[in-house]
């Protein structure tokens, strides 16, 4: 689903709305995301919040994303954080990742001349094959095809082949 502004008024920064708890403790943090999950279920995430998450998904690609590393590095709780996103972007966080996977390897497709399997390593797919039923299934061509119909050829507009010399 693409990006929605339906939700762009969402974009605040919300920590200054948490409850201040006199109590550190591990405990009560767990009981202050808890109640703050129940009650910010329509919230979303903070401008920081977002760039953050969607950088921090960005820089771990090739080696998997957690998605409870992402909310802790926006200092949320994992269900919180993924309705935050959400609410945020329009998509959910994994959803949001895939496609960040898939723009990542088609600009390598055309810009590029690794192997289809490295590319796919290189955006944290697991194998080529799960990487083209992917890619195809997403975009309605196999990474092959695409590169195919995107790469430069060399070629001018009649045909010929550019000769340097």
């Amino acid at each position: 689903m693409p990006y929605s502004h339906k939700n762009e008024e969402c974009l605040v920064h919300i920590t200054s709305e948490l409850p201040h708890a006199t109590d550190h403790s591990d405990h009560n943090i767990g009981v202050v995301d808890t109640a703050l999950d129940k009650e910010w279920e329509g919230s979303c995430l903070s401008a920081w919040q977002t760039k953050k998450a969607q950088l921090y998904m960005i820089q771990n690609m090739s080696s998997g994303v957690l998605i409870s590393a992402v909310a802790q590095a926006c200092h949320l709780s994992r269900s919180h954080f993924s309705r935050a996103f959400r609410n945020s972007t329009g998509s959910s966080p994994r959803d949001w990742i895939r496609r960040a996977k898939l723009l990542q390897a088609a600009k390598l497709l055309t810009h590029t001349d690794q192997e289809i399997s490295q590319v796919a390593l290189a955006c944290g797919f697991a194998d080529q094959s799960h990487f083209t039923r992917t890619f195809a299934k997403t975009l309605g061509i196999s990474p092959g095809k695409w590169r195919a119909l995107r790469k430069p050829t060399g070629k001018d507009d009649l045909g010929a082949s550019h000769i340097h010399g």
